[in-house]
């Protein structure tokens, strides 16, 4: 093998090798930062807009074991969890998952302030109160939340 071909073949290799270390650091990278919630605010906002007629008898004028009959079907039907709350107290009054089965339990909700609530304006009425975030259940799962 001539000096020439030596030195094109490790020009190659060493090429070779760079950009596979330069590859293998960009999609470690990639893989660890989180996608940012936006996109899953708004599928949730959406959901809430095309029930909105669902949502707002449930909120007032029914019983209390007429309502949790009705979240129950609004979280089976949307594939959702329906979570009530209180957050100016951080408790749950009611959990479609059941996860927290008394009402009262405390809940630590991490509001979002990068969210904007300009995206659920064109989806939801303009009297509702809109917030959003992340909370970890009692099953140490995380979950992210809008709040009307």
């Amino acid at each position: 093998m001539s000096l020439r071909n030596r030195l094109l073949a490790s020009y190659l290799l060493l090429l070779t090798l760079t950009l596979g270390v330069i590859t293998v650091v960009l999609l470690l990278g990639i893989s660890r930062q989180a996608e940012p919630p936006t996109t899953t605010y708004q599928q949730l906002f959406a959901i809430a807009r095309r029930n909105w007629d669902d949502v707002i008898p449930i909120r007032f004028n029914i019983t209390p074991n007429r309502r949790i009959t009705r979240l129950d079907d609004f979280a089976a039907t949307n594939n959702v969890r329906v979570l009530v709350g209180n957050t100016t107290k951080q408790t749950v009054s009611y959990d479609s998952a059941d996860v927290y089965p008394a009402a009262g339990q405390p809940l630590n909700l991490r509001l979002d302030r990068d969210f904007n609530p300009q995206i659920a304006l064109d989806r939801l009425p303009r009297e509702a109160e809109i917030t959003a975030g992340a909370f970890t259940d009692l099953d140490n799962v995380e979950w992210l939340f809008i709040g009307i």
